[in-house]
């Protein structure tokens, strides 16, 4: 059995720290990774949603924020490249996607609408084209 020695790591204290871990980590090669996470409580009834962004010898570099509803929760999370997707929903079938640029450290929100009753599936992104995998009771949409 191989033993390792771990000489650095990342704790958060999930009991004081104002942030949730939202949806993980998110690698962008040797220049280290990203780690979503959005706001606990909410203040003028918007939550903030962060991108923390660490090195690869786990040294935190710095955070972009970005302000989102506080009816928003997150349905899926998509990396593609050097850019990582979220995609959030309200119960007015709202949606938002928030697109970070983990290398020009950019953030760009797009938000639109589902049909009425529509159900997420699975999204996937191409170019700068998200493609989004939705049914309704009887059929399946893209």
């Amino acid at each position: 059995m191989e033993h390792y020695v771990v000489e650095k790591r990342i704790e958060i204290d999930l009991e004081n720290d104002k942030y949730d871990i939202s949806d993980g980590v998110f690698p962008i090669g040797e220049k280290g990774f990203v780690l979503t996470a959005k706001s606990k409580s909410e203040t003028d009834n918007k939550y903030t949603f962060r991108f923390d962004n660490y090195k690869s010898d786990l040294e935190f570099e710095d955070s972009k924020e970005i302000e989102i509803s506080k009816s928003d929760y997150l349905l899926d999370s998509y990396q593609s490249g050097n850019k990582i997707y979220c995609l959030l929903r309200n119960r007015l079938s709202e949606f938002t996607i928030i697109t970070y640029d983990c290398l020009t450290k950019k953030i760009q929100k797009t938000t639109s609408q589902f049909t009425k009753r529509t159900f997420f599936k699975q999204m996937a992104v191409s170019g700068e084209s998200a493609y989004l995998l939705v049914f309704d009771y009887k059929v399946y949409s893209v």
